[in-house]
């Protein structure tokens, strides 16, 4: 639902529950939205939450997916002007 952005601070306690239960509310100013209020379960869903630097030290990311191919070329001869 959008919401006027003077009907939003009348009824914040009223679009706080409907953020809760119907999902993100939109507030508009001059016709324009400009906020989107949404419920913290719903944000934290939608940020997904890291992992710490210790989790990730304990848990690597997996890699047995990853296809990583070691070129066969050695190389190229370089003459460094040593005489054998």
């Amino acid at each position: 639902m959008d919401w006027q952005l003077q009907e939003a601070k009348q009824r914040l306690s009223e679009l706080v529950r409907a953020a809760e239960t119907d999902g993100v509310q939109y507030i508009t100013r001059h016709g324009e939205a400009v906020v989107a209020v949404v419920s913290l379960a719903e944000l934290e869903r939608m940020k997904g939450r890291a992992p710490t630097f210790k989790e990730l030290l304990r848990e690597p990311p997996f890699v047995d997916d990853w296809e990583l191919e070691r070129s066969k070329d050695t190389g190229r001869d370089v003459d460094l002007g040593f005489d054998e």
